[in-house]
């Protein structure tokens, strides 16, 4: 399966998590095509000032791949700066958030898969 840039699936979410501002998300699957493997295939587009606040995976964990620009996260509470290639896992259980403080938008590429019971 192949999916073109222009066709994929674009929304915006308003205060994401608890977090600030606006964030835009790119959907490059659905959940209903992922056959039960995860419920979350996007990529987030987080403008200066914007973030994802705080949040624990509960039956699932969460992939976090910086493609663009500085991102500043909380990984289970501790403080971490992200830079492009660097990758973060937060596991089921797990907590993390994530925060663009510079001047060009952040991309992340957010994967969320199911954990095992």
């Amino acid at each position: 399966m192949i999916k073109r840039a222009k066709e994929l699936r674009r929304s915006q979410h308003s205060n994401l998590r608890g977090g600030d501002g606006s964030v835009e998300m790119v959907h490059f699957f659905e959940k209903d095509e992922a056959r039960g493997a995860g419920r979350l295939f996007s990529i987030a587009i987080i403008p200066p000032g914007a973030s994802i606040g705080k949040h624990i995976h509960d039956g699932d964990f969460e992939i976090y791949h910086i493609l663009k620009g500085t991102a500043h996260v909380m990984d289970n509470d501790v403080p971490e700066v992200m830079e492009v290639g660097d990758t973060m896992l937060c596991l089921q259980g797990d907590s993390h958030s994530i925060q663009n403080r510079g001047h060009e938008d952040v991309h992340c590429l957010c994967v969320v898969l199911y954990g095992k019971n």
